[in-house]
């Protein structure tokens, strides 16, 4: 056994133990080390001093650095890096590190073996184009791929040594060139790379696996001679050979992407490793095979006192973005409704509510921009076309499923897609009792994670698999909640509480329930709830979202119901903004935290940052049309644009509650001109058993009453708002207006007033607002203004962005 440098181990002995030598070769030698401050073993790769001094060691340190970006599921990814220091006059010594996996080198395999099984080979050929693929796509380029380079483990494959190749840039290879020493391998060096052309780019790789899989396929490379001058001859020289002359059974689909990746021109090649991977499985599919997969294997989690059996298959073909470009920001993810198989009623409801946990565990990774639930209720009931949804939701990736009952016991498939080509990536068949069902969520979202190689910190890792409740039936109870508040609607969130209460009586610590509870009961209080009930409602959200913060400070869906009931129902702005603040620290997919922020700005007169939260929104959640209409319509009617609000008003009301928009629609009429629209709708608001939207209907009535002269009715109209007791920000805002055009000055700053200290301090629309003319005129009314407009420049001060 080879012995381990003394001088290395000595100068690495604070960070790694060498154990033993594993090889070497002619860049490196490759150590099994220990690494003391992680505990746990590694590959330690030193490079030969000479290369180290050609490259630069600083040089060489910056690309390992950026070759360790690379996470995916078939890349061996670098770990750490550093340089020993040489004596003065000596070359430093350059290593870095890289995980020690248990398996072999596919060169160890062909040695042993020679020729592969046909599926096995093109298997693993597709998982090393994806690897390349997703490399080339951070502009990481491997210049060494070969079988010593490709680890078996676990029957699938592991591209190794990108830190080595990324750092050969065009002028690194003629540096080295100069200096005598051998870049690549002849075997499988592409034709540009063997002339020395300056200008190689990803092409190069593919060329080099097309070689890789030749060899697989026929136990020999493409090309052979008694030194690498006479493989290079051949290379350059000779006809492209076929494989089929010495393997039969190799389709001619597949003997025709062999030949294209082998082309000796890099424009005639594949143009990414996508395109190479795809042909590949289209050869082997066409020669009568099963696509490339995973072999079947069997999951079980074992929770506290729950057992998940996972039948079937659970497959892994490896990450391959889009074909559009290199991604930006993180995994944009959509989890689609699980489509019911079976007449169970219990099974829609499963539908959405077990994608909604899987969306809630997953939104604690932040590499992951997920799409909510309100985003894919579309889908409901469907099975869409994966590249139509994924370009309609604008996202990367779906995953999609079944539900189906089955007595106690529930069967689950799922699905993880690329949206760009409906392929899958991973799959699973879950066969479960119900009362196992919140162990699947956690099953679910590990794996979605692992196969997208995402990287998660300490505390991710901790949220993703943190428990709520070990009772299954409250979690049962509570993924039925979430499906029905999804739904926006009375029924809908009168369905909800009383889910959510049945799972808080099996279960009276379950913070996410309580929080659910807190979200549903602020709905009812600005939208639903009749007469006395408003008061009820606001008391019943506050308090519960506050228990639910005590529970758990760092769940975000509690701070983001604290931040509906601010919004909602104290219309308290400094505590939305805090609140969503904190929810969207935690989970950064919670687009309605960005539209509480847009409603605490416009109301505070901050028109210019609400779009900007409108924007950030849209970032999250393109397709929640309601939320982005509805902001998009209040802040241009704000900004004095009647005319551009109304589009996108009427459009909210043909598509969402009326009580929800009509109130700023009617005004956006009104101050256009068309006075009979605005009237008709004010006048069919009136009558709606919504106690808000009631009120805030008939106090607008009062003040458009007022300005066209019928004094009669809009003081009848007050004194109607004022006896049937609802009042809030916007209530008190129409009946000074409406005094204002009455002329009782006195009256209409004291509404005003009202209106701004509880919840309406937005300056711009008071200076804009034609009702309140009388006011600006008049010397008391003055003073008001320059009071307001005071208070609005701190505001802008505080939030400015």
């Amino acid at each position: 056994m080879a012995t381990v440098d003394p001088s290395l181990a000595d100068a690495l002995h604070d960070r790694y133990v060498l154990e033993r030598e594993l090889g070497h070769g002619g860049m490196a030698t490759v150590y099994l080390a220990r690494d003391l401050r992680h505990d746990r073993l590694v590959a330690l790769k030193v490079l030969r001093s000479d290369l180290a001094a050609a490259l630069g060691p600083e040089r060489f340190e910056r690309e390992i650095r950026l070759a360790g970006g690379l996470q995916h599921p078939h890349i061996l990814t670098v770990l750490d890096s550093g340089r020993v220091l040489a004596p003065r006059g000596g070359a430093d010594r350059l290593w870095f590190t890289m995980p020690y996996v248990e398996g072999e080198s596919l060169r160890a395999r062909l040695e042993r073996e020679g020729q592969l099984p046909l599926e096995e080979a093109v298997r693993l050929a597709s998982e090393v184009a994806d690897a390349l693929d997703w490399a080339h796509r951070h502009s990481v380029v491997h210049r060494d791929v070969k079988p010593e380079n490709i680890l078996l483990t676990g029957g699938h494959a592991l591209v190794a040594d990108f830190g080595i190749a990324r750092s050969l840039s065009e002028t690194d290879q003629t540096r080295l060139t100069e200096t005598g020493i051998v870049v690549g391998t002849p075997a499988y060096m592409s034709p540009e790379q063997a002339s020395g052309e300056r200008a190689i780019d990803g092409r190069t790789d593919l060329y080099a696996l097309g070689c890789v899989l030749y060899e697989m396929l026929a136990g020999e490379p493409p090309y052979t001679g008694p030194t690498a001058h006479a493989v290079i001859a051949k290379r350059i020289g000779d006809p492209i050979p076929s494989v089929r002359r010495i393997r039969e059974s190799v389709s001619p689909a597949l003997d025709a992407a062999l030949t294209r990746a082998l082309a000796k021109a890099p424009a005639d090649r594949f143009a990414t490793g996508a395109e190479l991977s795809a042909a590949l499985r289209h050869g082997l599919t066409a020669a009568g095979a099963n696509p490339p997969a995973v072999p079947a294997r069997r999951l079980v989690a074992i929770a506290a006192a729950a057992v998940l059996a996972v039948s079937a298959g659970a497959y892994l073909l490896g990450r391959r973005q889009p074909s559009t470009g290199p991604p930006s920001g993180p995994i944009a993810l959509a989890v689609l409704p699980f489509r019911s198989i079976g007449a169970a009623d219990d099974s829609g409801v499963l539908g959405i509510g077990i994608p909604d946990a899987i969306i809630t565990h997953l939104a604690a990774v932040r590499q992951i921009r997920l799409r909510p639930t309100s985003a894919i209720l579309r889908y409901a009931g469907q099975d869409p076309d994966p590249r139509e949804a994924g370009r309609t939701l604008a996202v990367d990736y779906l995953l999609a499923g079944t539900v189906q009952p089955a007595g106690d016991r529930l069967r689950v498939s799922v699905q993880l897609l690329r949206s760009n080509d409906g392929s899958p990536l991973w799959g699973a068949h879950y066969d479960l009792a119900r009362q196992d069902l919140l162990t699947l969520q956690d099953s679910i979202a590990e794996r979605v994670s692992g196969a997208l190689s995402i990287r998660m910190s300490a505390a991710e890792h901790a949220r993703l698999y943190r428990r709520y409740t070990s009772n299954g039936a409250a979690y049962e109870t509570y993924l039925e909640g979430r499906a029905q508040l999804a739904r926006i609607s009375e029924q809908g969130t009168a369905a909800a509480i009383a889910a959510f209460e049945r799972a808080l009586a099996l279960d009276s610590t379950y913070a996410l329930a309580l929080a659910g509870l807190a979200m549903a009961s602020a709905d009812m209080h600005l939208r639903f709830a009749t007469g006395k009930d408003v008061k009820i409602w606001g008391e019943r959200a506050e308090a519960d979202a506050t228990r639910a913060i005590a529970l758990d400070s760092s769940l975000a869906e509690a701070h983001l119901a604290r931040a509906a009931v601010a919004r909602k129902s104290e219309f308290d702005w400094g505590r939305t903004l805090e609140e969503s603040g904190h929810a969207l620290e935690l989970d950064p997919n919670l687009d309605l935290a960005h539209y509480f922020r847009a409603a605490a700005f416009y109301h505070l007169g901050l028109l210019d940052q609400a779009s900007l939260e409108v924007r950030k929104a849209l970032a999250v959640d393109p397709l929640n049309l309601p939320e982005q209409l509805r902001t998009r319509g209040v802040v241009e009617f704000l900004s004095g644009h009647y005319r551009e609000a109304i589009g996108p008003l009427e459009e909210v009301r043909r598509t969402s509650s009326r009580a929800y928009v009509d109130s700023y629609l009617s005004q956006a009429y009104f101050y256009s001109g068309d006075t009979a629209r605005a009237f008709a709708v004010l006048d069919s608001l009136a009558s709606s058993p919504s106690a808000p939207a009631a009120a805030r209907s008939r106090a607008s009535l009062a003040s458009f009453s007022a300005a066209r002269g019928d004094r009669t009715r809009a003081e009848a109209l007050i004194r109607e708002v004022v006896e049937n007791g609802y009042m809030d920000h916007h209530v008190a805002y129409g009946l000074g207006a409406a005094y204002a055009q009455l002329g009782k000055l006195s009256h209409a700053r004291l509404w005003l007033g009202r209106a701004v200290e509880t919840g309406f301090p937005c300056y711009p629309w008071f200076q804009r607002d034609p009702l309140l003319e009388p006011i600006r005129r008049d010397p008391e009314g003055r003073r008001f203004f320059e009071g307001l407009k005071q208070s609005w420049d701190a505001a802008r001060e505080r939030y400015a962005q």
